[in-house]
């Protein structure tokens, strides 16, 4: 079983009688960060853990310990990459995808967040995907915000790409792709922007 985002055990309605309590013993489970493997774990299931820090690494992964024509259920969301899937296609593996979740974006930005980031109010903006960045530049445009002033704060370097494509100048980056690394850039957010940008060094 492959997931990329805890989400897909968090919001999987699991029949009582399937998978049953010797499959979720015995079934491998390739994730995409701790979050995902611990849920995996949370719901049952015991089996090996493969554990990567990307879409991309896990791919690879998969393909080192799984040999066609090996059956794999992709637990997965709505808007996803479809790099992972290419992958264990072509190389001959039995996938089968079921969408589990869908994270749908947002109309605008609440008039709190208008109002705080007005204000300036607000130190800095956590971003988590790539998608996520787009749609808050969209929906900041929207709302008269000047995101260039921002400091924005992304989980990967291709998370900050859309950061950078719109000009943005105050960025950090994550030294690792998981929260626990994100939330280690907050003592960034007391330097002056061009310490903040230096620190970076766009990595």
């Amino acid at each position: 079983m492959i997931a990329t985002s805890a989400a897909a055990f968090d919001l999987s309605q699991f029949a009582p009688e399937w998978p049953s309590p010797e499959i979720r013993r015995l079934l491998r489970i390739f994730a995409v960060g701790n979050k995902t493997a611990e849920s995996a774990r949370e719901h049952g299931f015991g089996g090996r853990l493969i554990v990567e820090t990307n879409a991309k690494d896990l791919a690879e992964a998969i393909l080192r310990i799984v040999q066609p024509p090996a059956r794999l259920l992709y637990l997965a969301g709505h808007d996803r990459k479809a790099d992972l899937e290419a992958r264990c296609k072509t190389a001959g593996l039995n996938l089968t995808v079921i969408e589990i979740y869908e994270a749908r974006a947002a109309d605008a930005l609440s008039d709190e967040a208008l109002e705080a980031l007005s204000r300036r109010e607000i130190d800095a903006v956590f971003h988590y995907s790539r998608r996520s960045a787009e749609i808050f530049l969209t929906l900041a445009a929207a709302g008269r915000i000047d995101f260039k002033a921002l400091r924005h704060m992304a989980i990967s370097q291709d998370t900050a790409a859309p950061l950078y494509s719109r000009g943005c100048s105050f960025v950090s980056i994550a030294l690792e792709p998981n929260e626990k690394a994100l939330l280690a850039l907050l003592p960034d957010a007391r330097k002056d922007s061009g310490e903040l940008v230096r620190s970076n060094n766009r990595r």
